[in-house]
């Protein structure tokens, strides 16, 4: 159950983003229709009433039903792993399971230099890339992060982030190691965090994507903004990438008379490049499993590209 007054923006944004948009048709109605019923008179045009048929279905029946979501506000990490134990179990064959997490860390041996610009780690940001057993030893020593225990163990349990205030010790941290046991399934992890950067260790497993987070924001005039008020810019990217291309530079749409000739053709520039990404991305033949599994679903694809715009600026 959404609790609205515990709703981050973030966590809105993000719900927004993986429902579909309404094409309006269950708000035409034939006016003479409206008229024979009783619906509209003379007076309601007059007295500005609008006309409501509350017996009318408000369902769009052009689109497919939304994705099946579950919101989480500061939960205990029980509770966060039996929700995704239960949507993994109920989890279709042919679907992935989208895990979203916006939560602050604490990175104690990770060092800010092993992460670039755009969250990942450098050897990852790389999306077209030839199927390969993970197994198979790159540079001599891909084995040894399988055979390792230790080095593996300190990986997955030294770094963690916090989900919300802990009352019993670590009942809300959340280590990279916990989300192991559901890469056995085709998981897509999104990681909003200033560590995010320490969930790169969970791609030792099982082929994952993964999407994390810069350890800090970019923008032009950075005084002016707070991340409290106008929530995460990477959150912000993958739900509204123009709107926040235009915080980034600090484009003043309002202060700006011909703003939205302006934003029209920014959009129009923008569907472009997606259309001609998502055109490459469906025709590759030599993209990792990781990322081809999530062309099949039209909200994680749309989430696949926004991102692609994110570390292109």
């Amino acid at each position: 159950q959404v609790k609205f007054a515990e709703l981050t923006l973030d966590t809105f944004r993000m719900l927004q983003c993986l429902e579909w948009e309404p094409s309006g048709s269950f708000y035409q109605k034939n006016l003479a229709d409206s008229i024979s019923n009783g619906g509209m008179t003379e007076n309601s045009l007059t007295s500005g009433m609008i006309d409501i048929n509350l017996l009318a279905d408000m369902t769009d029946p052009n689109l497919p039903p939304n994705p099946k979501k579950a919101i989480m506000y500061r939960p205990s990490m029980a509770q966060l792993l039996s929700a995704i134990a239960t949507a993994s179990q109920e989890l279709q064959p042919d679907r992935v399971l989208l895990i979203y997490v916006s939560a602050p860390g604490n990175a104690i041996s990770s060092s800010p230099s092993e992460v670039n610009n755009t969250g990942t780690f450098r050897k990852s940001s790389r999306l077209s890339a030839p199927l390969k057993n993970h197994h198979d030893d790159r540079n001599g020593g891909g084995c040894e992060n399988r055979l390792n225990t230790k080095r593996v163990s300190n990986q997955y349990y030294e770094n963690y982030l916090t989900l919300g205030p802990g009352k019993n010790g670590g009942s809300s941290v959340f280590f990279p190691g916990d989300i192991i046991p559901f890469t056995r399934r085709p998981l897509f992890l999104i990681v909003d965090s200033d560590s995010s950067h320490v969930f790169k260790a969970a791609e030792l497993v099982e082929p994952i994507s993964l999407f994390l987070s810069p350890s800090r924001p970019s923008y032009k005039n950075r005084s002016v903004v707070s991340d409290v008020q106008i929530g995460s810019q990477f959150t912000f990217f993958l739900t509204a990438p123009l709107l926040a291309f235009c915080q980034l530079v600090d484009y003043d749409m309002a202060g700006d008379h011909h703003h939205l000739e302006k934003f029209n053709g920014m959009e129009q520039i923008v569907s472009s490049a997606f259309s001609k990404w998502e055109e490459i991305l469906c025709t590759s033949l030599d993209l990792d499993i990781a990322w081809a599994q999530l062309l099949r679903d039209p909200f994680l694809r749309r989430l696949l590209l926004r991102y692609l715009l994110l570390i292109s600026i």
